[in-house]
C-alpha cells in the first residue's frame, strides 16, 4: 500500500510548527524549568550543569521557524511521502544533539523512537517530560526505547520497521549499526566531526572578548561533541600566535569560573594528558612553546611548509587547546584538505577574507562568532538539511 503525500507545515501556523516553537520559547524563558533540566540530565552525562543549562539556551538559539518553512516547501515540491516511524540513536556526548534531531522529524510529523546514548541516559527522558508537558502532540509521537551494545534483540525491537534511522557516534559504531539495518533503510549519519578558530595577526583592540568567546566555544562542553573549538590557526607570525596563547591562557581561568568542568569521560581525559605531555616535550626540544592556565593548555607551533592539519595534529581537546601559526599565503583550504568533510564550525573573527567555501557544503556548516559555536542550527543540523533522509519521493 503506498503512504499518502506527506502534510508538511508549509506557513509558520502549522500545529506541529507551533508545538516546536512552543517548547523552545518555553525552554528559553522559564528560567526554573531549564534549571532543573539542567539539574536531571547534567550528573548523569558528566557534564556541569552550568554548562547543559547554557547549552539548552543555544540549542533553542539554532531554532528558526522560518527556516523550516522553506525546507518545508523545498520537500514538499519533490512531493515525498512518510517512510514510517524515524530511530534516532542518541550521542552520548552531548545532550541537546538528540533533542534537535527529535524535534526537527516530530516538527515534519514523523514518529520517532529514540534511543539514549550510555553517556547520557537522562538527555531523552528529559524532553520526553518536556514535551508531555508543553506540546502533548508531539509527545505522542515520541518513543524512548532502550538497548545495550550487544542486546540483539532489543536492537531488533528499536529498529524493526524503521522507515529511516539518523545516528550520532564513531565511524566504528556507525558501520556497525548499518550492518543491523536492510540496506532500504536510509541511515543518516552524523560522526565525529571537529570545530576551529581562524585569527589574523597578533591581539588588536576588541582582542579580549574575541578571546572569551574562544574560551566559552573551547570550555563550555568540556571539549566535548563536534562543537568545541578544538584548535586555532593564526595567520602570521609565530610571535603573533604566542600573543593570542599568552591571553588564551591568562583568562581561561574566568571562563573555567562561568562553565565548571563536570565528570570527564576517562579515556578523552587519559588522551588528554598524554598529548599534553607530548606538547610540552616537543616544546622543550625546540619545536614550540605551552602556555598553561588555571583551565586550560595552550600550546603554539608553526605549521611547517608543506605540512597539512588532520585530526591527529589538532589533538583531543578536553583542556588543550592548540594554536597554530601559518603563513598568511597560504590557503586554508590547502592546508585544511584532510579535514574535508570533517569540519563542524569555523569560527573566524576578522577573517572574513578566507576563502573557506559554502557554509551549507562539504566542507563545514558553521562558521559563528567567538561564544556561538555551540548554537547549531535546525535546519541544517550537522550540515545535513532538515528532512535529508527522512522522506522517499512520491
Amino acid at each position: 500500500m503506498s503512504t499518502p503525500p506527506l502534510d508538511l507545515p508549509l506557513t509558520q501556523d502549522h500545529p506541529a510548527l507551533v508545538a516546536a516553537a512552543d517548547v523552545v520559547a518555553r525552554v528559553r524563558t522559564d528560567a526554573p524549568l531549564r534549571a532543573s533540566l539542567a539539574e536531571t540530565i547534567g550528573p548523569a552525562s558528566g557534564l556541569h550543569p552550568a554548562s547543559v543549562e547554557a547549552l539548552l539556551l543555544r540549542w533553542c538559539d539554532g531554532f528558526r521557524a522560518d527556516a523550516f518553512v522553506a525546507r518545508a516547501r523545498t520537500l514538499a515540491d519533490t512531493r515525498v511521502r512518510v517512510r514510517g516511524p524515524v530511530v534516532i540513536v542518541a550521542p552520548s556526548n552531548l545532550p541537546v544533539a538528540a533533542w534537535t534531531a527529535s524535534l526537527e522529524a516530530l516538527t515534519f510529523g514523523l514518529d520517532v523512537r529514540l534511543r539514549p546514548g550510555s553517556g547520557d541516559p537522562q538527555g531523552p527522558p528529559a524532553l520526553e517530560a518536556l514535551l508531555r508537558q508543553v506540546a502533548p502532540a508531539l509527545a505522542s509521537r515520541l518513543r524512548i526505547v532502550r538497548t545495550t551494545r550487544t542486546d540483539d534483540a532489543a536492537w531488533n525491537a528499536l529498529l524493526g520497521g524503521a522507515g529511516a534511522v539518523v545516528a550520532f557516534g564513531a565511524d566504528a559504531s556507525l558501520d556497525a549499526l548499518a550492518a543491523r539495518i536492510p540496506p532500504s533503510v536510509p541511515l543518516r549519519r552524523h560522526g565525529s566531526k571537529v570545530s576551529l578558530g581562524a585569527l589574523v595577526g597578533p591581539p588588536a583592540v576588541g582582542a579580549d572578548a574575541i578571546v572569551q568567546g574562544l574560551l566559552d566555544d573551547a570550555l563550555l562542553a568540556d571539549g566535548r561533541g563536534c562543537l568545541s573549538l578544538r584548535a586555532i590557526w593564526v595567520a602570521g607570525t609565530v610571535a603573533d600566535a604566542e600573543a593570542w596563547a599568552t591571553r588564551l591562557a591568562e583568562q581561561a581561568g574566568a571562563a573555567a569560573r562561568r562553565w565548571p568542568a563536570g565528570r570527564l569521560d576517562l579515556r578523552l581525559a587519559a588522551a588528554a594528558r598524554l598529548a599534553i605531555e607530548s606538547d610540552r616535550l616537543d616544546a622543550a626540544l625546540g619545536g614550540g612553546r605551552v602556555f598553561a592556565g588555571d583551565a586550560l593548555v595552550v600550546s603554539v607551533r608553526a605549521l611547517a611548509p608543506g605540512e597539512r592539519l588532520d585530526a591527529a595534529a589538532i589533538g583531543p581537546g578536553a583542556g588543550l587547546l592548540r594554536v597554530f601559526a601559518v603563513a598568511p599565503e597560504r590557503s586554508p583550504a590547502e592546508f585544511l584538505a584532510p579535514l574535508a568533510g570533517h569540519l563542524a564550525a569555523v569560527s573566524w573573527p576578522g577573517a572574513e577574507g578566507f576563502a573557506l567555501g559554502d557554509p551549507t557544503g562539504a566542507g563545514f556548516y558553521a562558521h559563528p562568532a567567538p561564544g556561538w559555536m555551540q548554537s547549531p542550527r535546525w535546519d541544517c543540523h550537522d550540515g545535513i538539511p532538515a528532512g535529508q533522509g527522512l522522506f522517499e519521493e512520491a
